[in-house]
């Protein structure tokens, strides 16, 4: 397929370029959504908590279990997810 995707200004380093790009733009998309997680030390599980608190106050620390319970599932989620390939077979 290379061939058929040339370019008048990059020529025949089209191919490799838009392939460079599409990968930057594959693993940037994959890294944000897995940094949304809400899971404890990313970017969601700091806005989690910060939900929690300003909704329970100072209750918030009895919910603390609740959170770590929380980010388990979504650690769970994402391991099942990398790992059952492998287990299927």
């Amino acid at each position: 397929m290379a061939p058929k995707y040339q370019s008048s200004v990059f020529g025949s380093a089209f191919a490799p370029l838009a392939n460079l790009l599409y990968w930057l733009m594959f693993v940037n998309f994959n890294v944000g959504i897995f940094n949304a997680l809400p899971i404890g030390p990313f970017d969601g599980g700091q806005h989690y908590n910060s939900l929690i608190e300003k909704r329970l106050g100072s209750k918030s620390n009895k919910f603390k279990n609740v959170t770590q319970l929380v980010s388990l599932i979504m650690i769970a989620l994402v391991a099942m997810t990398v790992l059952s390939p492998y287990l299927i077979r």
